[in-house]
């Protein structure tokens, strides 16, 4: 089949040349591009969310906090848990973005290692461990 991708990138039909990328339908051979995409589109996302989580409301909180009734805040009782709340999205866009090269590299490797694969021994090798289980 034929695939084309979508958003800001070029308009490029792309032949689907193995069962991975068949697997991913009208992505098809534009999956590397479309994953690298999606990836700077989470990473932007996560520094942005550090970026305003830390500059607007943590620094803030953590301000009022230090100074405690000596700062000018609309409800007191609802600093800390602001704080921990917003602390804990920042932890978690910390997390991810600690998670996205690691998800490429094991893309990789499947991608350039699926077509090495010998299904022959694939399936004499499940025949093989029926054997052994039923023994």
């Amino acid at each position: 089949g034929k695939a084309s991708s979508g958003g800001g990138s070029q308009d490029v039909v792309s032949p689907q040349r193995i069962a991975h990328e068949q697997l991913f339908g009208t992505v098809g051979a534009k999956f590397p591009t479309v994953f690298r995409d999606s990836i700077r589109f989470h990473t932007w996302l996560c520094v942005a969310q550090i970026v305003y989580s830390t500059t607007q409301i943590i620094f803030r909180d953590g301000a009022a906090l230090y100074l405690g009734g000596d700062s000018d805040i609309g409800n007191p009782e609802m600093v800390m848990p602001e704080f921990v709340l917003w602390s804990v999205f920042v932890a978690s866009a910390l997390f991810q973005l600690s998670l996205a090269p690691t998800t490429f590299l094991n893309y990789c490797f499947v991608t350039n290692v699926e077509e090495f694969v010998d299904m022959d021994v694939v399936k004499k090798s499940f025949k093989n461990d029926g054997e052994a289980v039923g023994a």
